[in-house]
C-alpha cells in the first residue's frame, strides 16, 4: 500500500467536454482529501505519460473496447466514470440512467402529451438504459417506435451545416400531434429541435423534447433537461478510488447515483440563436462562469471586437453580453447552493463573484429572492 501522504491518482479522458469536466471535478475534490497529494490529468488518454508518472490508481472515462484493452496493462485499482460499455472488469460510477428516463416520462405525462418516443444511439449503454427507464413508465399503447436511424453530427460550435438525413426527417414528420420525445442528451436533443425548425413544425403539432442530460447547451428553443451533477459524479469517483487504495482486498461494486432535478425551460430562460459568434461567446461564458468575467474577456476569447459582439448579441438574443455573464454566474451559484453546504460568501467566490453583495443583487434581479432563500426553498422541496 502506498504512503497515504503521497497517493498519486491519474485521470484519463478521451478529451471530450463531458468526461473532461467530470474528471476535473474529481481532481479538484481529490486534492482536498487527506491522503492525496498528487493528481494527474490526461485529456487525450495518453497512457504512456501515465505509465511514466506511476500512479497508485486511475479514474478513467472508458469509451471504447480498444481503450479498455490498453487499460488492462495497468495492474492498479481503476474506477470507470462512463456508461458507454457494459460488463466491464472495473467498478463504475455514473448516474442512474433508468431514473433519468423515468423523470422525463413523468414530466411529459404531467404536461399532457399523448404519445411518446425516444431518440438516441442505443448501442451506448447509458442511452439504452435511459430509453428503457422512459418506456417502462409509459403505457404501451402510447409508445411510438424509437428512432433507429443515423443521426447527423451532434450540434457543436465546430460543426459545419450539413443536410439532415431524410430518414430522421421522415420519422419526425410521422409523429402525431401531442408527442413527447426523450433525447439521450443535450446534443442529440438540439439536433431534434433544429430538424423540427427545418420542417417548420410549430404550435400544438410541435413535439415536446426533453434531454436526458442537461449540459446547458444553447438551443432554439431552450430544452427541458434532467440535471446531472459533474461535481457529485467526480466526487463519488474520487472517494471510490481512495477507499479502494486504502482497502485493496476487495473491488468495490458499481455505484449509480440519483440525477438532480428536471429543469423545465421557459422560452426566454436560455439563449436561442444560430449565430456562430454568439454561440461561441455563450459557450465561453458558461464554461468560465466560475471566473470574474468581463465583456472584453469574452470578446477577446472569440476574436471579435467588443462593439461587434455587443451588436450581434442585441440583434440575435435581445440582451447584452453582460446580462449573459450575470445569468451564468447566477446559474452556477444556484447549482452550488443546491449541492454544497458552503456559506453564501464562499458560493459567491466559487461562482466567479468576489463581492457577495453583487451575488445577492443578481439573485434578487433574476430569481426574485436572496441566495439564502433559494437554498431554503430547494431543500424544502428536495
Amino acid at each position: 500500500m502506498p504512503n497515504t501522504s503521497q497517493i498519486r491518482i491519474a485521470m484519463i479522458s478521451p478529451g471530450h467536454t463531458l468526461p473532461r469536466n467530470i474528471l476535473m471535478e474529481a481532481r479538484r475534490r481529490l486534492l482536498r482529501k487527506p491522503g492525496c497529494r498528487n493528481a494527474m490529468f490526461s485529456s487525450k488518454g495518453d497512457l504512456e505519460d501515465v505509465k511514466l508518472w506511476k500512479p497508485d490508481g486511475i479514474i478513467a472515462h472508458i469509451h471504447s473496447p480498444s481503450f479498455l484493452d490498453r487499460l488492462a496493462e495497468f495492474q492498479l485499482p481503476i474506477v470507470n466514470c462512463s456508461r458507454v460499455l457494459e460488463n466491464l472488469p472495473y467498478p463504475t460510477v455514473t448516474p442512474d440512467n433508468a431514473l433519468i428516463g423515468q423523470k422525463a416520462a413523468e414530466h411529459l405525462r404531467r404536461q399532457g402529451y399523448e404519445y411518446f418516443a425516444y431518440v438516441g444511439n442505443t448501442d451506448l449503454v447509458y442511452s439504452r438504459e435511459r430509453m428503457h427507464g422512459f418506456q417502462h413508465h409509459i403505457p404501451q399503447e402510447q409508445l411510438l417506435p424509437h428512432f433507429e436511424g443515423i443521426l447527423p453530427p451532434q450540434m457543436s460550435l465546430e460543426r459545419e451545416d450539413k443536410p439532415y438525413p431524410g430518414q430522421l426527417l421522415e420519422w419526425l414528420r410521422s409523429l402525431p400531434p401531442q408527442t413527447g420525445v426523450l433525447a439521450s442528451d443535450d446534443p442529440t436533443a438540439s439536433v431534434i429541435v433544429e430538424a423540427l425548425k427545418l420542417l417548420n413544425v410549430e404550435g400544438n403539432d410541435r413535439p415536446g423534447v426533453v434531454s436526458g442530460h442537461d449540459m446547458d447547451w444553447p438551443s432554439d428553443p431552450p430544452i427541458t433537461a434532467v440535471e446531472i451533477s459533474n461535481r457529485k459524479w467526480g466526487t463519488l469517483a474520487g472517494e471510490m478510488i481512495l477507499n479502494w487504495i486504502a482497502a485493496p482486498g476487495e473491488q468495490p461494486p458499481d455505484h449509480f447515483f440519483d440525477p438532480g432535478e428536471l429543469n423545465e425551460r421557459e422560452s426566454t430562460s436560455l439563449v436561442a440563436t444560430s449565430d456562430p459568434l454568439v454561440l461561441a461567446a455563450v459557450q465561453y461564458i458558461r464554461d468560465h462562469a466560475d471566473q470574474d468575467l468581463a465583456v472584453p474577456d469574452v470578446a477577446a476569447a472569440v476574436g471579435r471586437g467588443r462593439r461587434t459582439l455587443e451588436r450581434r448579441f442585441q440583434e440575435e438574443i435581445g440582451h447584452t453580453v453582460l446580462v449573459e455573464i450575470n445569468r451564468a454566474h447566477v446559474r452556477l451559484a444556484k447549482q452550488l447552493l443546491r449541492e454544497t453546504n458552503d456559506a453564501v460568501s464562499i458560493v459567491s467566490r466559487n461562482a466567479g463573484l468576489d463581492d457577495v453583495n453583487r451575488l445577492i443583487r443578481l439573485f434578487r434581479k433574476y430569481e426574485k429572492m436572496t441566495p439564502g432563500k433559494y437554498r431554503e426553498t430547494v431543500r424544502e422541496l428536495g
